[in-house]
Parts: structure tokens; sequence; C-alpha cells
């Protein structure tokens, strides 16, 4: 999708107004824009760099506001209301400018004849895969309420699993960052100090003191030069590489750690049987279920898993061998899983699964935030306590040699 800025003559009001709105052509941004009500005088495709892309993605829709959004189309649709409109109201009372200019496409497209699922795939990277097909299977099935409304549940359960992740993560953060600047405090404004005093006395420094200082005082020789140097080198590598985000790569560093990759690995698992009841609830087939949540799975590595497991049904293969083989789900799930399979009670199974690895997944996270914060406070401790002891000992020996 392109943005464009335009500027359009209020027919009623005689008013200029002026916006952006996206759209796949000019062509179809202006077909948009026109209305009996409003005329487009200019119409301008907008140019955005690599860096304007990183900074707007910070601010990009609350997933909050696109699962109410949900439910206020389910409500609209259970009161008998034609799809269009019940967009068009929805799109009138959106406070988001983005998600207002999104819902006034997605109008546009629904009155020229396209259904809501196909609109909603234009903007694939709002809506995502998962919930733009349940939308499809249940426009077919006449279902369309009933899905949108657990579609709305299911985002509100993944935006609670990450506030959990998130919340597991911000105390480690909080006091990691809080040691960094305390250090940094230390170095810049008491090393210095310091330093020079002992030169000149000419003191001996220990090598545990000469190891800190000479790293103290190189970071406080070019800590302006470290502050432009370390953004500058992750901007260049980001207009290199498109893919390379600094979220990813911390993510994949953290995930690395035993304590954290247990944590994630539960959230991976939980978030699949999830996924996969609601899909094949909804009657979506195994293996376009497979596709789709290895296609929305947070986990780049389990993803991957749970395709290969997609491309082994397709090949002929039976759910359980498939996911046995790949391991996707541990062995005590995959024979759960071949019982339903043979009982055809697979929807059930999943169910089950589900909310089993969800209790899992909370109480992991329980005892992971009371295990993390001891250990945080002790190592930070350690690296002060070493900073301080490098500090102390030269002044001890200095007032060693007073003494004597």
């Amino acid at each position: 999708m392109k943005r464009f800025t335009y500027k359009t003559f209020e027919r009623a009001s005689g008013q200029i107004t002026t916006g952006e709105f996206l759209a796949e052509d000019s062509t179809k941004a202006r077909q948009a824009l026109n209305t009996k009500d409003r005329m487009v005088i200019a119409l301008t495709a907008k140019e955005e760099s690599f860096l304007h892309r990183d900074i707007t993605g910070f601010f990009s829709i609350p997933r909050k506001v696109v699962y109410l959004m949900y439910t206020e189309l389910a409500i609209l649709l259970n009161a008998r209301i034609p799809v269009a409109k019940a967009v068009e109201l929805i799109e009138h009372r959106c406070s988001n400018t983005q998600l207002k200019n999104i819902l006034s496409y997605i109008h546009y497209m629904i009155e020229s004849g396209e259904s809501l699922s196909s609109a909603m795939k234009q903007f694939i990277h709002i809506f995502g895969i998962f919930s733009t097909s349940l939308v499809s299977i249940a426009e077919e099935t006449g279902t369309l309420p009933q899905v949108l409304n657990e579609i709305s549940a299911n985002e509100k359960r993944e935006q609670e699993m990450k506030r959990k992740v998130i919340t597991s993560l911000i105390y480690p953060v909080f006091v990691l960052s809080f040691a960094a600047v305390m250090i940094m405090i230390i170095v810049l404004f008491i090393f210095p100090g310091v330093i020079e005093a002992l030169e000149m006395d000419n003191i001996e420094l220990p090598m545990l003191s000469k190891i800190v200082f000479i790293g103290a005082d190189f970071i406080h020789k070019n800590f302006i030069f470290l502050l432009i140097f370390i953004p500058s080198v992750l901007f260049t590598i980001k207009a290199a590489d498109n893919k390379f985000t600094l979220k990813k790569t911390l993510y994949t560093g953290i995930t690395k750690v035993p304590i954290f990759k247990n944590f994630f690995d539960l959230r991976d698992i939980f978030q699949f049987t999830r996924n996969f009841y609601v899909l094949i609830k909804n009657r979506i087939s195994v293996v376009e279920a497979l596709r789709i949540c290895g296609q929305t799975s947070s986990s780049e590595k389990t993803g991957l898993l749970i395709k290969a497991a997609a491309a082994d049904v397709i090949q002929g293969k039976n759910l359980t061998s498939a996911l046995e083989r790949h391991k996707v789900l541990p062995l005590f799930a995959v024979e759960i899983i071949q019982a339903g399979e043979e009982s055809g009670e697979l929807v059930a199974v999943f169910k089950d699964l589900s909310g089993y690895f969800n209790e899992l997944f909370n109480s992991h996270q329980e005892r992971l935030t009371a295990l993390v914060t001891p250990s945080l406070l002790i190592i930070v401790g350690a690296i002060i306590g070493f900073i301080v002891v490098a500090l102390y000992l030269p002044i001890l020996s200095m007032v060693g040699s007073i003494g004597n």
C-alpha cells in the first residue's frame, strides 16, 4: 500500500481539507476520496525513507484499537446492519487516524463489490493472516458476527500474553538500566578526579584498578563519540538490511539464555495450540491451519517447524506424525493429539491442550519473575562492588604510603 497526501473541496461547507490516505495506487485513492460531498483537488504520492518507516513503526495502530473494532463490527452486524454501512459507522467514530484511513478504503472496496476479507487482505500487516483467514471462512458460512467476536477475544488474549512477557522483562530491564546509569555517573564524574589525583602523586596502581581505570578513562574521553557512533552503526546496518531490527536482535539473544528459553518455548506452544484450536473449530483445514500458525508464530524457529509439519501433512502423513517428527509439541501432547485424531475429537483435544499450556505458561511466568529479581540484584551488586573495590584499592595504598 502507498501513502498519499490529498487536498479536497467539501461541497457542503465550501472548505478545503487536507490529510493522508492509504491506497494501492493514485487511481484507487482518487476514486475512494471522490464522493458526492467531496471533490479531490490535489493528490500526491508520499515517499518514505527507511528512517521514516522505522520511526513511524513505533506509532503503529494499537492492538487494543483493532480488537475493539472487531467487537464493534460484530455488534453492528448482529443488529442486521450491512457490512459496508457498519464499516462506515466505525470509520466515522474512529479516533485513530491510521485506522480511520484504512477503514475508509475498506468501505470503498466493499462498495465496489469486494468482500470484507479481500479488503482486509490489502492491510495484512495490520489485520494479520490469522484474522483475515477466519473472516474469509465466516463470510462463506454466514457466521461473521460470531467469528468477529472470537477474533476480538483472541486478539485480547494475545495482548494479555504479550503483557505478561513484558511484565517479566520490565523489571530486569529497569534494574540493568539503573545500574548502567550509576556506572556512567561513577565513570564520568568520580573516576576522572581520582585518576588525576593518583597521577599527581605517582602512585602505582594495582592491576585490577589499572584495568578499570583504563576502561573508565577511554569512556570518559570518547563519550560523545560513542554516543553518536553506536546509533550510526545501527542505522547503517538497518539501511543495508531491512530485516535487521534491534528489537529482534535483543529478543534472539534473550531467548538463548536458559532461564528465559523455557519461558518463551511455553509461550510458543500455548500460542500454537490456541490458534490451531480457533482455526480448526471454524472449519479451516488442518493443512491451512498449520500454514497460518507457522506464519503467525512469534518465534521464527517455531514457525519454521510448524510449516515443515504442514509440508508433511500435504505429503500424506497424519498430523500426529508431522508434529512428532518436527518436535513442535512435547511428546505427551502429541500422544494426546493422536488419541483425538483417532477418535475424531481433535477440536476438543486442542481446546484442552490450549487451556493446559495457558496455565503452565502463567505459572512459569510467576516463577521466572520471582527468580530473576534476586538474581539481578546479586549480579548488579557484584558489578558495582567490583568497581568500588577497584576505586578504593589505590586510595588505600595512598593512605598507607602517607602513614609510612
